[in-house]
């Protein structure tokens, strides 16, 4: 620090300068003066800057009071480069210690100036950057740690500038993804777009057009990995950038390898819907094509050759020469059908029947070369073990939508004339599903008229009343389904159902049981008349996956309580309790009340009867025919209601034909009782004329 007297004399000399005058004029930022080191003169910005009240306090100081000690070296090399330079000096940034203690981040533009006297002096103008410099450090280290999680990433970020083509943005995680050189990437999306495989390429392209509208892309396609020649599967996400006037100026995406994913996907896939042994496709994969093939041949007006096959006497095979062998066979037998036209999709739906979906829409003789074609596979014996086998193959055909319009019925036809070809003496061993039924057996022209029987409301159903035991009150129906056959009148379920069961016919029909008798229940509903309807359930019903599906869907859309609706089970479909739990389970849950049919007749047991969620007990006619003076039936009878009402079940009994049968019930303690003594099977306006008469 300068003498005080010496301090004052400076501070006047060089405030008095008109040249100094104009730089304080002019200049907003701190400035100091200094002279050897010591500063002559300071501005107020400076002596706000260094923390002092008046710019007084600052002047006579020395200029390396305010600068760190390990900085000084600076100082003095950049003054020697003032001295130095001709011209403008580059900026100093350099840290100042305030009078506080406190240090700030400065940027300094030093000047030589040469004075009238020809005395030299320094200039420096001062900026506090000490704010600027936090936010750039900060975010500096945002960058910084963006680019560390950015480029340890699995997916690979990128952002490229379309109007300058130049990258903005490619994280390591894409070098890594696509092989690429790192150096190759600054026209990354065209450069991209040679590694996509060729099989995709055309494809992704295309969907790339879509950006420059605006459109965000995702895509899942395969690439060539440049470094290892590998196929690698990624899943693409591009969003556009859009200018004001929608313009695409930039595009950023990211990019994930889902390779493992795609192969596990494929693996899975590969299970459910690919044959174990043969590696066709399996009848869950045949269901699916078939479905979507029918799909859009229904919109185009094409038509569709389903064609069924089936090996003869391969059993003898496997029974001769073991399952080893007949699996070698089917492989072989598969390896024959894979040679078809690459329009014929195969499938391996069973032990040893195939399918063949024909595409394209033929002519009848066409397809009769086609089944020549398939026929003439098996003329070539096949050598196994260094045999020779001999082995036919019967073929049944049929046509969408001439002969059937869905998957079931088109399979049906298909497989009904696969029967006939290996029942049929001719040596072609393959036919062609027909319409007319001339030259059919009974059972085929019934499966025929079966086909068309629930589009032309050919069935209905009868209502066969039950009574309380106790007061003869009408308490609800059994639904008994019936046919109106054009030819051969009304036909009973014995003659039918056995045909609809053979030929996989039941689910549908089954459905339409279900959905008759719920919009029956709501019709006497809107009467006034609250009735409970029981049906049966077939075991195929009852196996079905979607059965309580089916059961809800009906009840809401015909919108009754479900308590309203029975279904009846026999014995042995219960018995298998694992299997049967699950769906009991769940249409208890649903409201639906339980029977067990014909109880007595089939494997009785108790350990079912306490497991399982039903609500009642039907003994078979059989135990009640004889009831009056066989002592051996009613013992049974009178056993199966007392376990029944310990178990909490109600009993019905079945096949009632006189008066002494009820009153031997009603002596047991039967709670209902149903048979020709009360009502035969009634129509629906008969079952609510009796309804109100004997509830009256």
């Amino acid at each position: 620090m300068l003498p005080e007297h010496e301090h004052h004399l400076l501070e006047r000399s060089y405030t008095d300068t008109e040249s100094y005058n104009g730089i304080l004029e002019s200049i907003f930022d701190a400035v100091i003066i200094h002279r050897d080191s010591v500063i002559v003169f300071a501005n107020d910005s400076a002596a706000n800057l260094i923390g002092a009240i008046r710019a007084s306090e600052v002047v006579g100081t020395y200029i390396n009071h305010y600068v760190l000690e390990d900085d000084i070296p600076t100082v003095e090399a950049y003054i020697q480069s003032i001295d130095a330079s001709i011209g403008k000096v580059p900026i100093l940034e350099l840290r100042l210690r305030r009078l506080d203690g406190t240090i700030i981040a400065t940027e300094i533009t030093g000047r030589k100036v040469l004075l009238n006297d020809n005395e030299i002096v320094y200039v420096g103008v001062i900026r506090d950057v000490t704010s600027t410099k936090k936010i750039q450090s900060s975010f500096e280290l945002t960058q910084s740690q963006l680019n560390n999680i950015i480029n340890n990433l699995d997916i690979g970020i990128w952002s490229y500038d379309r109007i300058n083509q130049e990258s903005l943005l490619c994280s390591e995680s894409i070098v890594e993804i696509s092989g690429l050189p790192t150096d190759d990437l600054q026209g990354l999306p065209k450069l991209w777009n040679r590694i996509i495989h060729p099989e995709d390429r055309d494809e992704v392209i295309a969907h790339q057009e879509k950006l420059l509208q605006g459109q965000i892309l995702k895509l899942m396609y395969r690439i060539i990995h440049q470094r290892t020649g590998e196929v690698r599967y990624v899943h693409d996400l591009i969003v556009p950038v859009m200018d004001v006037n929608g313009v695409c100026v930039r595009l950023d995406g990211m990019i994930t390898d889902v390779t493992e994913k795609a192969r596990n996907d494929r693996k899975i896939h590969s299970l459910a819907y690919q044959d174990e042994l043969t590696s066709l496709p399996n009848r869950r994969a045949f269901r699916e094509k078939l479905i979507q093939v029918l799909d859009q041949a229904g919109k185009t007006g094409r038509k569709i050759f389903l064609a069924y096959l089936d090996l003869d006497k391969f059993k003898m095979i496997n029974d001769s020469l073991g399952i080893a062998a007949g699996d070698a066979f089917l492989l072989a037998v598969s390896e024959r059908l894979r040679t078809l036209k690459s329009s014929a999709y195969v499938s391996r739906i069973g032990g040893d029947e195939f399918v063949i979906i024909f595409r394209e829409d033929i002519t009848e003789l066409e397809i009769e070369k086609c089944l020549r074609e398939v026929i003439g596979l098996f003329a070539i014996p096949f050598e196994m073990d260094g045999y020779e086998f001999y082995m036919n193959a019967s073929i049944g055909a049929a046509v969408y939508p001439d002969h059937a319009s869905n998957y079931d019925s088109l399979l049906n036809c298909a497989e009904t004339a696969m029967r006939l070809a290996k029942q049929s003496m001719k040596a072609q061993k393959y036919a062609l599903y027909s319409n007319s039924c001339e030259n059919q057996p009974l059972m085929m022209r019934m499966f025929n008229d079966l086909n068309k029987a629930i589009a032309n409301n050919e069935f209905f159903l009868l209502y066969q009343p039950k009574h309380s035991v106790l007061n003869g009150e009408l308490r609800g129906s059994e639904a008994l389904i019936r046919w109106r056959h054009p030819e051969f009148d009304v036909l009973s379920p014995d003659r039918f159902i056995p045909i609809v069961e053979e030929f996989g016919m039941m689910n549908t029909l089954g459905r339409w049981i279900i959905r008759e008798a719920c919009s029956q229940i709501r019709e006497w509903m809107d009467n006034g008349n609250i009735c409970r309807i029981s049906i049966n359930l077939s075991a195929r019903q009852f196996q079905m996956d979607n059965i309580v599906d089916i059961v809800k869907e009906e009840i809401e859309r015909a919108r009754i309580e479900p308590g309203l609706l029975g279904l009846e089970i026999t014995e042995s479909m219960a018995m298998d309790i694992e299997k049967s739990m699950n769906t009991l389970s769940n249409l208890h849950q649903l409201g639906v009340l339980i029977s067990i049919d014909d109880f007595g007749t089939g494997y009785s047991s108790l350990n079912y009867l306490k497991r399982l969620p039903i609500h009642e007990l039907k003994i078979d006619r059989s135990f009640i025919r004889d009831i009056e003076e066989g002592e051996g039936d009613k013992a049974i009878v009178t056993a199966i209601v007392a376990l029944a009402h310990n178990l909490r079940l109600k009993v019905v009994a079945e096949g009632v034909e006189t008066a002494g049968q009820l009153q031997v019930l009603k002596q047991i303690g039967c709670d209902e009782a149903q048979g020709y003594y009360f009502n035969k099977p009634l129509t629906p306006g008969e079952f609510e004329l009796c309804f109100k008469a004997v509830n009256a």
